[in-house]
């Protein structure tokens, strides 16, 4: 199974944690300037579940890009310089 999640980013305004406080909020922007700001304040982050760990696992390709992307070039500038 696997699915996704919305993951703060810093700064980002809290939510209400009560139910209901949430849904007054909703009622007062409106559902979709609430679903607008869900996409500009959090990471969409991609959740599965790892059996061998016995939990989940987290990708946020907006956090994790840059670190792969890194480790790519290390690895083709190691191929490349011992040629």
């Amino acid at each position: 199974m696997m699915g996704f999640i919305f993951t703060p980013k810093p700064n980002a305004p809290k939510l209400p944690t009560d139910s209901v406080e949430l849904a007054q909020l909703v009622r007062e922007i409106g559902v979709e300037q609430f679903q607008r700001d869900q996409w500009k304040d959090n990471y969409k982050t991609f959740q599965t579940f790892d059996s061998k760990l016995g939990s989940s696992v987290n990708f946020t390709m907006e956090v994790e890009h840059p670190k792969i992307m890194r480790e790519a070039y290390c690895v083709v500038e190691q191929i490349i310089l011992s040629e």
